[in-house]
């Protein structure tokens, strides 16, 4: 199969060493692909592109770039106590914000079937207004916005596997119809948002569905929940594009989140959007890469993932210790919550 990647030395230049979110994180992924040479062989390497102000501005106020603008200009900054900016930092959020939106041209203009951006900073937590939760740009939304402009979809799907719930891309398309945002994200976690019944306002109604899951949640729940929810809405929204957030934070060994994802159990979510994907859009699928804080599982997931698409869908062998053998908490509940009441499940 065809898979583009999209990555690029200068996101390396975005580094704050004491910071969760550093250079560290790309340069474990580098390693891994440089010491898989059967994997890197099959990929299609791409460069990034800065995204342009306009493209920026189709997701964010104007006065949020100008903001950045003006803090990095002065030498840099925190835009708030977790999110860093340097003096090269909004050049550098151009690029991951331009490698998504190569990674969708990619796939939509017929230059491969699938493409993965390990781009960074990350991008869901931010809003139309404010950078926050590590986030300048929010990539994944300027990529949606992207495949609707250039390429005149109707209709794009964003599954956000990342363990913290993407507060920023549902705030961007709350109201939007064409534009379905699907999240799965442990609760309680930090920012809070994400509560099953937040599922869009007004026009958007109906288009935002959010799976909280309880602490510990791992391989067999997120199988339930994919399986029994996000992908039958999928179906009935019928999606042109797939835009995967992903986030490897919800594995068993990250430091920051409450989930017990596995990277077997990461493999086996790739295969069901790879499948999905298939089904429903010709299996157009972009990944964007989000969080992730442990160096081993985020190197070993993300080559998952890859594997699993370039396979076409087939899942790779694993090791024994990177499967999860905990008990879960039952997430019988949420699913039948959200049959009964999210439009595009009822009935």
């Amino acid at each position: 199969m065809s898979l583009a990647l999209i990555s690029d030395d200068r996101y390396l230049e975005h580094d704050e060493a004491s910071h969760p979110e550093n250079a560290a994180r790309l340069r474990a992924l580098h390693a891994m692909l440089q010491d898989d040479a059967a994997l890197l062989s099959r990929l299609t390497q791409l460069p990034p592109r800065q995204a342009d102000d306009a493209e920026i501005c189709a997701a964010h106020d104007r006065q949020l770039l100008d903001q950045l603008n003006a803090i990095a200009d002065s030498g840099g900054g925190w835009v708030d106590q977790e999110t860093y900016i340097l003096r090269q930092s909004v050049e550098i959020a151009r690029l991951a914000a331009g490698g998504a939106l190569v990674a969708v041209d990619a796939v939509l203009s017929g230059k491969a079937e699938q493409s993965f951006a390990l781009i960074r900073p990350p991008g869901h937590h931010a809003t139309p207004s404010t950078s926050m939760g590590f986030c300048l740009f929010n990539n994944a939304a300027i990529a949606a916005e992207f495949a609707r402009s250039a390429y005149g979809l109707e209709r794009v799907a964003i599954i956000d596997w990342d363990v913290h719930h993407g507060n920023g891309t549902q705030d961007i398309f709350a109201a939007n119809p064409h534009v379905l945002y699907v999240s799965t994200h442990g609760w309680p976690l930090w920012p809070g948002s994400g509560h099953w019944r937040e599922m869009g306002e007004r026009h958007g109604a109906g288009a935002t569905l959010n799976l909280p899951l309880r602490a510990l949640t791992g391989d067999m729940g997120f199988h339930r929940i994919f399986s029994e929810t996000i992908v039958p809405a999928l179906q009935r929204f019928k999606p042109e594009l797939v835009i995967i957030s992903a986030g490897y934070d919800a594995h068993l060994q990250d430091p920051l989140g409450n989930l017990a994802l596995s990277t077997a159990g990461y493999a086996n979510l790739a295969a069901i959007v790879y499948n999905l994907a298939g089904e429903c859009c010709d299996g157009r699928l972009v990944g964007l890469l989000e969080g992730g804080y442990n160096l081993d599982a985020l190197a070993n997931s993300v080559s998952a993932t890859l594997h699993t698409w370039l396979d076409a869908g087939r899942q790779p062998p694993l090791l024994s210790h990177d499967i999860s053998h905990m008990p879960e908490p039952d997430a019988t509940w949420l699913i039948n919550a959200l049959k009964h009441d999210h439009p595009l499940l009822r009935g």
